[in-house]
């Protein structure tokens, strides 16, 4: 597959795809989950989709059997670091999460995914949309979250155990899963 739509200002899409990845287990250590591994092979399958929805140019999941999912667009014009930006709005779901009644709750699909524990590796892909300064951001799971199963959410989705203290020391390469 070739991947021409990281070409135009790639070393900002591997920026967006490291920062994307330390913020989720910045995140989660704050649940007292465990940190992440990044995979390859999910890498693969996230750019994989990122690309194609670069090209038909609007939002879908791939509902890639035993994968969860989390997308969205960002615009590169931004200032912010893009990667933690995109898993601060996710995280930012927690508000309609109630921990006194764990389950499926619209409006906290992304954050129960990034937070759900016994996620064991991620992977990240990013494709810039063509002719405009946006890129499409995939990121799947494995094992997928957000399983509805009686007494999944509440193993899975913690209460904050303290606060995020970003730990700028984490190396991706450190954590990579060549499954």
């Amino acid at each position: 597959m070739e991947h021409s739509h990281l070409k135009a200002g790639s070393l900002e899409m591997l920026d967006i795809k490291r920062d994307t990845f330390n913020a989720h287990n910045n995140y989660r250590t704050m649940h007292g989950c465990p940190p992440l591994m990044m995979s390859e092979e999910l890498s693969s399958i996230a750019q994989g989709w990122a690309e194609k929805l670069a090209e038909k140019g609007f939002l879908q999941y791939s509902e890639n059997p035993g994968l969860g999912e989390n997308i969205t667009l960002v615009d590169l014009d931004q200032s912010t670091k893009k990667g933690e930006q995109i898993v601060k709005e996710w995280y930012k779901e927690i508000n309609n999460y109630n921990y006194n009644k764990p389950g499926w709750k619209r409006g906290a699909y992304h954050v129960s995914q990034l937070l759900w524990k016994s996620t064991t590796e991620i992977g990240v892909g990013v494709a810039k949309v063509p002719g405009q300064n946006k890129a499409y951001v995939v990121v799947n799971y494995r094992p997928a979250g957000n399983n509805n199963m009686p007494g999944e959410f509440e193993r899975n989705v913690l209460p904050p155990q303290k606060k995020v203290v970003p730990d700028n020391n984490v190396n991706m390469r450190k954590n990579i899963n060549r499954r």
